[in-house]
């Protein structure tokens, strides 16, 4: 047994929420989670991509 960790982005906007099971919490791992998030919102029309800076 390992360990998992869930990363999820989440828009604030339309409560639309994205979530990766991944094996690890680093940073490279998270921005790219990030950028698949911004582009899984974007294909399905999103108008507020995700991102990092907002809050």
């Amino acid at each position: 047994m390992g360990t998992a960790y869930i990363d999820t982005t989440l828009d604030d906007h339309s409560r639309i929420a994205y979530s990766e099971v991944c094996d690890d919490e680093t940073a490279v791992t998270a921005v790219a989670v990030l950028r698949r998030a911004a582009a899984w919102f974007a294909a399905r029309g999103g108008d507020h991509p995700p991102s990092a800076d907002r809050q």
